[in-house]
């Protein structure tokens, strides 16, 4: 219980929280850098429009008339 606690950060002095801080700062902005680099690919793969006419892959499914 005492471990959970800690991790949330309740019952830390200032000391402890400065230590935690300076050393979580660039893990939070590789986390940061991570997410948003996984949102663009998210973005470019999964929501954008491909080739709008006929390709090797056959007619366009969204073109309405496939």
């Amino acid at each position: 219980m005492l471990t959970i606690l800690q991790a949330v950060g309740i019952g830390m002095n200032g000391a402890n929280a400065n230590d935690m801080l300076s050393s979580s700062l660039p893990m939070s902005l590789a986390f940061l850098a991570i997410g948003v680099y996984g949102l663009y690919i998210f973005v470019q793969l999964g929501a954008l429009r491909g080739t709008t006419s006929t390709n090797s892959f056959g007619p366009d499914p969204l073109d309405g008339t496939a």
